[in-house]
């Protein structure tokens, strides 16, 4: 069973229950519980938070794949070293 459907089970919800809290249709809400369309991660965010379970429960890791561009890996290395910047100036900072 999906995910999304044994959640809404267990809250004893209807799909529309469900589509009313993403904002969204209860045909577009049934797409996600019979995997036709993948869950975005706004809808999982609040899914998660309203269903109280961590958000990775609502993904499959093979489901999953993380796509970024150059200038995305490139950002994040250069937060990367920031941050270990930032850790090496706390911990001279702390001793």
């Amino acid at each position: 069973m999906n995910k999304l459907k044994y959640l809404r089970k267990k809250h004893h919800l209807k799909q529309s229950d469900v589509a009313k809290l993403l904002f969204i249709t209860q045909p577009n809400y049934s797409k996600y519980e019979n995997n036709q369309i993948p869950l975005n991660l706004e809808y999982a965010k609040i899914l998660a938070e309203f269903y109280k379970v961590p958000i990775t429960f609502l993904f499959d890791i093979n489901d999953v794949s993380i796509k970024i561009t150059i200038d995305e890996l490139k950002i994040l290395s250069k937060a990367k070293e920031i941050i270990e910047n930032l850790e090496q100036k706390v911990n001279k900072t702390i001793k």
